[in-house]
């Protein structure tokens, strides 16, 4: 088919998820900044030096021929940085859970919308499956029952004739093997009608599988993982 599937066919989706790693990016540099600073704060000189005015500093630095920039910072300042980072880190990580949701609900929404589109093509598909199924039931049954003819006439025929069965699919006889479980739940799901549906089957339609329309939930059901 040709729509496209992808969640980032809808801009507000892409600017949402590049909206959220630019938030995750910029977390990532502040805690970066915390660490640093945090380190200044336990560094020892910081601790035990004699606390000087910046006045002075800047006094001493231009004596040594230094600048602003080799100015030592004091410990107060470290941990004022210290704070200042922490609170926005705080702003940061809760403007990314914003995000977050604010993605969830995109994709939510989108899904939707492209799950819709699709509806009709696995609809078709389902129907496809199940033709399938009935022919292949319709050919296991006939081997089956060749066999089963051969052994109430009393015929040793296991030296001659190897058994092919097809287990995991079962036997529409059977209403609880895969093929028939698969057929009464594709018309419970409203893929097919009670017409597409083996007369053998009739009698185990659950009472409200007539009237169920097709959704674009999935299948589930021990089947399909089987």
């Amino acid at each position: 088919m040709n729509t496209n599937l992808s969640l980032d066919r809808d801009q507000r989706y892409t600017a949402a998820k590049q909206k959220l790693t630019e938030l995750q990016h910029q977390l990532t540099g502040l805690e970066l900044e915390r660490s640093q600073s945090l380190d200044l704060m336990n560094q020892k000189s910081i601790d035990n030096k004699p606390q000087k005015s910046r006045l002075d500093l800047q006094a001493e630095s231009l004596l040594d021929n230094g600048s602003d920039s080799d100015i030592p910072i004091s410990a107060n300042a470290a941990r004022k940085t210290y704070a200042e980072l922490t609170e926005k880190i705080m702003v940061v990580m809760r403007a990314i859970t914003i995000q977050r949701s604010r993605l969830t609900e995109l994709t939510d929404e989108i899904s939707k919308e492209i799950a819709l589109e699709c509806l009709p093509q696995h609809q078709s598909n389902v129907a496809a499956i199940v033709g399938a199924l009935i022919k292949l039931e319709s050919a296991l049954a006939a081997e089956s029952g060749l066999r089963d003819e051969l052994y109430h006439n009393g015929v040793e025929y296991q030296a001659h004739i190897r058994p092919m069965p097809f287990r995991s699919v079962g036997l529409l006889a059977d209403q609880n093997s895969a093929v028939s479980r698969y057929l009464l739940e594709s018309l419970d799901h409203g893929f097919i009608t009670k017409l597409d549906l083996p007369s053998c089957l009739h009698k185990h339609i659950p009472s409200r599988a007539e009237t169920t329309q097709p959704t674009a939930k999935t299948l589930k059901s021990d089947w399909v993982n089987a």
